[in-house]
């Protein structure tokens, strides 16, 4: 029960903006024998955007609805006591909707407590606490004498963490010296540029979050961003990062971890790449002319990186990817010719390169010294093919690393990238020169040096398995995917058979069809020509007299011949 008290406090205040605020009615309705007092309203991440939208058009607030029931013990509704018992305080019980991208979720809450207190205006003061999902809280806000409540969600959590922040400034205020601002860098360094908010209103996952997002243009310089902000000419390409932070902390910007992705051009015009990257770690500093440093750090598929950068004080961020991935190519080059114990430690970075390359070379070249064929003949020689696939392997492993550690133009001289170029065709035509004795042990077109210790018989019985076993045309992936003794992927290999399998039944089916309708024709037309004969045939009494006919015609004709005859010789008898 709530004690009287002598001295009325003040009305709360209102919060504009920034915490969690629930706006609604508070009615008093009967059910039964019991009276139940309902708030139902609308919920959003201030009151700013409830009072702007009171219908919710912009769909910027979600619906909310709590309930507290009392029953008299007599039997009497609580409708029947004294109006001073209104408003009611004590446990009330409902639920809150969250819209997350689209999808609105139910979450349920229980223990909700509300005191209301009447202040010297002549209206109430809440004051309460709960818990759901997110958090505990406690509760501030307002009852009119309309019915009209307004309370705010203060999370514990949300609260704590300030302190947080202010042990960390403790320790960071201790040189009290801002650094000057951070110069930008006008070319040939991977550059960021575009615009830093603070959402506090759209994208909103929960409603204890709020999203400093990131978007703009990156590009291999901040010239190319800068002469073509349009992107006209399509030589940049969109980035977005977006870092959540507690509805409560209001810092801006805010130093964190941001996670986002941005687009890669394909090399011949086709479709963009999406690049995803997580834990981008920003951290902005003010400087000395008023706006702020930006340093960090984050990695992705082509390295590790560090960023530096600035933000103005209109949002205007502009960071600067510096790649650290060239650092570790000396060390990789130590180590293998540490563990070769072949020549002392080259005088310059072209000179380790190259006699890594060499040794790796030596390696690949005399993979037989090391291997041991089979007794049997026949898996010898598949033991071989699968030795030169390893040897293939492992230059396309030693092509993909020099491409993948490409260093950096240093100043003006273009001389690092032309001794990386000649690394890179010499791997190249290794590759090839693999290829071409994996065809000739394979194909038998010429002499191969990893076959010459296996019998010929054995490699034509070898050969003549591969046909057996790959009624589909040879290449290096069915190789690969062969079965055993020798294969590396054989359900890949079954699957291929299967599928040229279904394709041929296919075509045999297409063939049975195409036969079936051919016969049909043909049976077709025989019986159309047995329907003709039978025809032509059956009439014979008419068929006789029809001959008779012209028998008769026949003889009158004749006889009518021979008296035009007995004329003409009369009357050339009486001419002479």
């Amino acid at each position: 029960s709530i004690q009287p008290q002598t001295t009325k406090p003040p009305p709360t205040k209102l919060i504009p903006s920034g915490v969690v605020c629930l706006r609604g009615n508070l009615v008093q309705e009967t059910r039964d024998d019991t009276a139940v007092y309902r708030i139902t309203g609308l919920w959003s991440m201030g009151l700013d955007q409830i009072l702007a939208d009171p219908e919710n058009k912009l769909a910027l607030c979600s619906d909310f609805e709590y309930e507290h029931k009392t029953e008299s013990s007599s039997g009497e509704t609580s409708a029947s006591v004294p109006a001073v018992t209104f408003p009611p305080s004590g446990t009330y019980i409902g639920s809150f909707t969250v819209n997350n991208a689209g999808v609105k979720t139910k979450v349920e809450e229980q223990d909700v407590v509300l005191n209301f207190v009447e202040n010297n205006e002549g209206f109430y003061n809440v004051e309460g606490k709960g818990s759901n999902m997110y958090g505990k809280y406690t509760i501030s806000g307002t009852l009119s004498t309309e019915g009209v409540i307004t309370i705010y969600r203060h999370y514990t959590s949300l609260v704590a963490q300030p302190t947080k922040t202010n042990k960390t400034k403790k320790k960071e205020s201790v040189p009290q010296v801002k650094p000057p601002p951070t110069k930008l860098i006008p070319t040939g360094v991977v550059c960021l540029r575009g615009k830093l908010v603070r959402n506090t209103s759209e994208g909103i996952s929960l409603d204890k979050y709020c999203i400093h997002k990131i978007t703009g243009m990156w590009a291999m310089g901040l010239d190319k961003i800068l002469a073509d902000p349009e992107n006209s000419k399509g030589e940049c390409s969109n980035f977005e990062y977006e870092h959540k932070a507690s509805g409560g902390v209001t810092a801006f910007p805010l130093s964190g971890k941001y996670n986002g992705s941005f687009l890669v051009n394909a090399p011949h015009g086709g479709a963009k790449t999406k690049i995803e990257e997580k834990n981008v770690m920003l951290k902005f500093r003010e400087n000395t002319e008023g706006y702020h440093n930006v340093e960090g750090k984050g990695s992705n598929v082509w390295g590790k990186y560090s960023i530096t950068g600035t933000l103005s004080k209109e949002g205007e961020i502009t960071l600067f990817r510096h790649y650290q991935a060239v650092k570790a190519q000396p060390k990789k080059a130590k180590k293998v010719a540490t563990a070769k114990q072949q020549k002392p430690p080259a005088a310059n970075k072209k000179q380790t390169t190259v006699s890594r390359t060499k040794t790796t070379a030596s390696k690949l070249q005399t993979p037989h010294k090391s291997f041991t064929p089979s007794t049997n003949p026949n898996i010898a020689a598949g033991e071989n093919l699968l030795e030169r696939f390893r040897i293939l392997l492992s230059r396309l492993q030693t092509t993909t690393e020099i491409l993948q550690n490409w260093p950096e133009t240093q100043g003006d001289s273009a001389k690092i990238h032309n001794d990386t170029a000649t690394e890179l065709i010499a791997s190249i035509r290794k590759i090839v020169t693999g290829l071409r004795t994996v065809e000739r042990h394979v194909n038998g077109t010429g002499p191969s040096q990893a076959a010459t210790n296996i019998p010929a018989e054995a490699l034509e019985k070898f050969r003549s398995s591969l046909d057996d076993k790959c009624p589909v045309p040879l290449d290096l992936l069915d190789l690969l995917d062969i079965g055993q003794p020798f294969g590396i992927n054989p359900q890949c290999y079954a699957r291929g058979l299967m599928k040229e399998a279904m394709r041929q039944l296919a075509g045999l089916e297409r063939r049975k069809n195409a036969l079936a309708m051919l016969g049909s024709a043909i049976e077709k037309g025989l019986n159309e020509r047995s329907n003709t004969d039978d025809v032509e045939t059956a009439p014979a009494p008419e068929s006789e007299s029809a001959t008779n006919k012209i028998v008769t015609v026949s003889k009158r004709k004749r006889d009518e011949g021979d008296e035009t005859d007995v004329v003409d010789t009369s009357k050339k008898m009486r001419t002479d």
